[in-house]
Formats: structure tokens, C-alpha cells, sequence
């Protein structure tokens, strides 16, 4: 743009100066003299000689400056006609005997203001639906501009008014007025990318930003109405609108991402341009009772997903520039990035929401402390028992913290017991199971997690337990299938005349303890069919190979499978019963007898 202007203003003024202090010409002298042939020396010469070339300097720099305007609205693709237009005008302009004829006077006339009317063209197309004055007072200009030198003032030129200088300064001023709208837009684009993100920054929730970013769009295109449609589930939903009549709205709300344009340009993934007539039937009469022209479709997308799209509704018709949509794709960018930072925010606030929850819902204790011993994090079941909130335990010391701290012991205490250890609880009392585990942090050095697991009842319950097995005067026993002894209390050792357990856990109860081999046959079958025994009598051996005879009740305990694991039961020595019974019944034939 600036080198054309520069050429065409000076050429512009250089030729209509020349050609006011050319000799007169008359109608059969060539307007375009053969630039060929001045480069040579031909017989132009002179005053006649400037001329010419300032004429020849004019047809270049209008196709250049044709060129650049082209360029300038976005139609580059005809600035090939144009060069070849002004090649054409210059190597017909260098015969002088065809103007001659008028026709071709008028032909080569036409060929050199084809660029110029394209240009001008052009330009009124970009500039339709702005607010920019600069592009209409350039192209008044570019349709003012003249050149012909047996006429060297303009058709509308007076005596009093130097038409060709107000066109100059006409043209000078659009060129201006055309660099000032694209700063000011420029920086009107660039303000409103830092209000985005400015809102970005200050905002969490994503409806705000795009609120922000609608207002910000639709002030800088103009649109009437603009919304925004998150992608869900396969549809596009409309989340925030502007300019949308309430019950436009709701029947918009929702399309399918698969089939409608706007799902067509997000998997694109570029900004387009949609007139009311290219979307779907359906809603086509909805847009123009709305009386829409076009739509802008700027799809949203994250780093690595899609997120949505947006949309700006325009009432004229309005060509997009290269950076203009630019623009709007780095608008949309921010959004995408702002949905998918929010995603992420989401994720990690929810897996630390779960994370606590999960570590609060351990009914064991869980202390956390680094390599200082100050306690960094502890659980809900831990403060509980300590009485105290979160603020006031974080970041203390364990001995200030923990019960039973400062002259009972420094640090902390859970650190010298055996990782899965039973022992007393150093701080609480009573009986604790204790699990140690070290970790390394990136940017720590790192500490130790305690997970402590309070026995206490179950201790007394063993203990109690255990009470009763071993002070029980009946033989108590737990054995396996295989006819192992697993366990057994005191009276069943003096039972049967053992002196220790480690010595009868060594035995096969089934071959040493068995009076009869058929007896224990039937305690299998009756274990297999009922799963108990109730008063089963059987006789057993004892280590000093003295026969007693007994009764027992036990059952049988099955694992998840249904195989029986172990048998547990009571014995209970009946031999002097059996024995009395016997003399009694011995006792009463003999009566019987007598």
C-alpha cells in the first residue's frame, strides 16, 4: 500500500503537470508513446519526451496500486489479470498510428481503467458492512482518476477549481484514512483479546468468559447476536446467547453434533462462513425472522479436545479478512483453553475431593509427618480422637501434637515400632497395630506415613478368649481333615498324658490318637453329612498307651470354596463314667441272677 501510493500520487501529479507543459496535440498523436522506443532514443524528444514517460509511469503505477488494493481486500487471486491489463495497455499505447482510430483509442482507454474499476470494485465489496469511512473515499478516487493528454484538465475542471489536485489530495486522504481504520481496529482487536483474558484470570466459572467474549465479538464485527454451544454427549448445546429472542433460543438449544454445519465446521476445525440459505431447512426461517444474513462459525477447541463453537449472526452482507478471522480464531483459542484449563481444575478438585474423602472415611488412624517431624497431614479419625481441628495440628511438631510427648519421648514414637507390630500404644493407651511407610517428595525431603490401627478390643477379646480355652477342664482342640493337631488346651494335654503342646501338635491324631481306625472312618462320614457331632463316643489312646473312653461335639469350618478347613470341638473324658456304668450293670445281671 505505501509503495503504490507513493507512485501514484507523484505519477498522478507528475503526468497531468507534463502534460499541461506538452506541446498541443492533436487527435492522431499517440496518448501512450512506445516506451520501447524512448528507451532507445526515438524521435520523442523534449518537452514531448517527458510526457511520454510521466504517461507511462502513471499506467504502472495505477496497476500496481490496483494490485495492492486487491490485496489489501482480501482477492489477491486477481492481481494477474491486473499485470496483465497494464502490460497490455503499455505495449498497445507504444503504436501511434492506432489512434487513428477512435475505437481503439477508446479500447486502449478502457484496458488501463480495467484494474482501477476492479480495484475500486473490490473495495467497495470489503468495505460493505464496516464502519470505516477510508475505503469509500478511495474508491471515489480511484473512479476520479484520468489521464489523457488532449485534454489535460478533468471533464468537471474549471478555470477557478484544480480538480486534479483535489483528487490527488481525495486519494492521499482515503490511503490515510485506510491505514488509520486498520491500526484502530488492530488495536481494537488486541484490546478485546486482553479483556478475554483479563476474565480469563479473574473468573473460574466458564459461563462469565464467555459472556465476556460474545460482548467483546459482536462489538468488534458488529453482529446482531452471537452464542455459544458447548459440545455434550454428541450434541452442541447453546450455554450463553446475545441478541436471541427467548424462544429463538430455546429452539436452537440443542443439534446433532454429527449431521448440523456447525458440528461439520468444529471437526474442521477453521473459522467459515455460512449464508441463512447453506444451513439446514429447519432453521432457516427462525435466522431470518430474526433477520439474519449470515452466520460465522468460529470453532472452539482445546489443546487436545473439542470443546464448542461459536456463532455471530450478521444482518448484511460483510467479507472477512484474513486477519480478521484471525482474530476471531485467537478469541476462540483463548475459550478453549480457558474450557479445558477449567477441566482440568474440575478433575483435580474432584480426585482431591474423592482422595480426602477416601483418606477421611479410614476409621485407623493415618498420621503424616516429614523428615522434621512436623505433622503435614492427618485424618478425620485422628483429629477426632485428638480433639482438635486441622488448622491447629498441620504443621506441628509430633510432640506437641500426639499424647504422651515431651519427657516421654521426642520425634515421634510410631517411628520406632516394627512396620505391622503389636505392641501398647505409646500415645493413646492401650493396644495398637502400627504400619510404617517412608515416601520421597519432588520437592521435599520427604517423610513418613503411620497408619495406626487400634486393637485394643479385639486384644481383650483374645485374651479373654484364651482365658477361657486354656482354664477350661474339658479338652479343647482344633484340627485339620489331614489328622493334625492344630491347637489345643491344657486339659486336653493331661487328657491324654502329654506334657506340652509342641509335642502333640507333632502327632497324626488320626493313627495316634484313634483307639479304633473305624472310629475315626465314622466321625469323617458323620463331619461330611451334618457338619457337626454331638455326644459322639469313641475311645482314644493316650501317650502312655492306656485306652480311655470319651465323648465329643465339634463341627466343622469350611473355607470360601466349600471344603472343610479344620474341625474344632470339646472331648470329654467319660471313663470313670463308662466304668461305673459297666460295674452297675454288672452289679444288676448279678441281682438278676440271684
Amino acid at each position: 500500500m505505501s509503495f503504490s501510493r507513493a507512485s501514484l500520487s507523484k505519477t498522478s501529479l507528475t503526468s497531468g503537470s507534463l502534460a499541461k507543459r506538452s506541446e498541443p496535440c492533436n487527435s492522431q498523436t499517440s496518448n501512450f508513446p512506445s516506451v520501447v522506443r524512448l528507451a532507445a532514443g526515438g524521435p520523442h524528444s523534449g518537452p514531448n519526451r517527458a510526457a511520454a514517460l510521466g504517461v507511462a509511469f502513471f499506467v504502472v503505477a495505477t496497476g500496481l496500486f490496483s494490485a495492492a488494493v486487491l490485496y489489501y481486500s482480501g482477492q489477491a487471486r486477481f492481481i494477474l489479470l491486473v499485470a496483465g491489463a497494464t502490460l497490455l495497455a503499455l505495449l498497445l499505447g507504444g503504436a501511434d498510428f492506432l489512434f487513428s482510430i477512435p475505437l481503439l483509442r477508446a479500447v486502449l482507454s478502457l484496458v488501463w481503467r480495467m484494474p482501477v474499476w476492479l480495484a475500486a470494485f473490490q473495495l467497495v465489496m470489503y468495505a460493505r458492512g464496516r464502519r470505516a469511512p477510508g475505503p469509500w473515499l478511495l474508491t471515489l478516487s480511484l473512479l476520479l482518476l484520468h489521464l489523457d493528454r488532449s485534454q489535460p484538465q478533468h471533464i468537471f475542471a474549471t478555470h477557478s477549481v484544480p480538480y486534479d489536485l483535489v483528487i490527488d489530495l481525495m486519494l492521499g486522504i482515503g490511503m490515510m484514512m485506510v491505514v488509520l481504520d486498520d491500526s484502530r481496529e488492530k488495536i481494537e482487536r488486541l484490546n478485546a483479546l486482553n479483556r478475554i483474558d483479563r476474565v480469563i484470570s479473574d473468573f473460574d466459572e466458564f459461563n462469565p468468559i464467555v459472556d465476556t467474549a460474545l460482548d467483546e465479538l459482536m462489538r468488534n464485527t458488529g453482529a446482531r447476536s452471537a452464542w455459544f454451544r458447548i459440545l455434550k454427549d454428541d450434541k452442541l448445546h447453546i450455554v450463553v446467547q446475545r441478541g436471541l429472542d427467548d424462544s429463538v433460543a430455546a429452539r436452537l438449544r440443542e443439534i446433532d453434533d454429527a449431521t448440523s454445519t456447525s458440528g461439520q465446521v468444529l471437526r474442521a476445525g477453521g473459522v467459515a462462513v455460512a449464508t441463512i440459505e447453506e444451513i439446514p431447512p429447519e432453521f432457516q426461517p427462525i435466522l431470518k425472522d430474526q433477520g439474519l444474513h449470515h452466520l460465522v462459525l468460529i470453532p472452539v477447541l482445546g489443546k487436545n479436545s473439542r470443546i464448542g463453537i461459536l456463532l455471530l449472526g450478521q444482518r448484511h452482507y460483510r467479507r472477512y479478512a484474513e486477519d480478521e478471522r484471525k482474530f476471531l480464531k485467537s478469541a476462540a483459542n483463548q475459550l478453549g483453553l480457558a474450557a479445558e484449563n477449567r477441566q482440568l481444575v474440575q478433575q483435580l478438585v474432584h480426585s482431591q475431593s474423592e482422595w480426602a474423602s477416601a483418606f477421611n472415611s479410614i476409621r485407623d488412624y493415618v498420621l503424616v509427618h516429614d523428615s522434621q517431624f512436623r505433622i503435614i497431614r492427618a485424618n478425620q479419625a485422628l483429629l477426632d480422637r485428638l480433639q482438635m481441628a486441622y488448622t491447629r495440628v498441620v504443621l506441628q511438631p509430633c510432640e506437641s501434637i500426639l499424647p504422651g510427648g515431651g519427657a516421654a519421648w521426642k520425634k515421634c514414637p510410631y517411628c520406632e515400632a516394627s512396620s505391622q507390630s503389636t505392641d501398647h500404644d505409646p500415645c493413646f493407651g492401650g493396644y495398637s497395630v502400627v504400619s510404617s511407610s517412608a515416601y520421597s517428595g519432588q520437592d521435599s525431603a520427604g517423610g513418613t506415613v503411620h497408619v495406626i490401627k487400634d486393637i485394643t478390643g479385639e486384644k481383650i477379646a483374645e485374651e479373654r478368649y484364651k482365658i477361657l480355652f486354656d482354664h477350661m477342664q474339658e479338652g479343647v482342640f482344633v484340627s485339620s481333615p489331614e489328622g493334625r493337631v492344630l491347637d489345643c488346651n491344657d486339659a486336653f494335654l493331661r487328657m491324654m498324658g502329654y506334657s506340652s503342646k509342641e509335642e502333640m501338635l507333632q502327632l497324626d491324631a488320626a493313627k495316634s490318637l484313634y483307639a479304633e481306625p473305624g472310629d475315626r472312618r465314622k466321625f469323617l462320614e458323620e463331619m461330611a453329612e451334618h457338619g457337626f457331632v454331638r455326644n459322639f463316643e469313641y475311645g482314644m489312646r493316650r501317650k502312655d498307651d492306656r485306652h480311655i473312653t470319651v465323648i465329643e461335639s465339634s463341627f466343622a469350618t469350611r473355607g470360601a470354596n466349600g471344603d472343610i478347613e479344620r474341625y474344632q470341638g470339646v472331648v470329654l473324658d467319660v471313663t470313670d463314667k463308662k466304668m461305673a456304668e459297666d460295674e452297675v450293670r454288672r452289679r444288676n445281671r448279678e441281682l438278676h441272677v440271684l
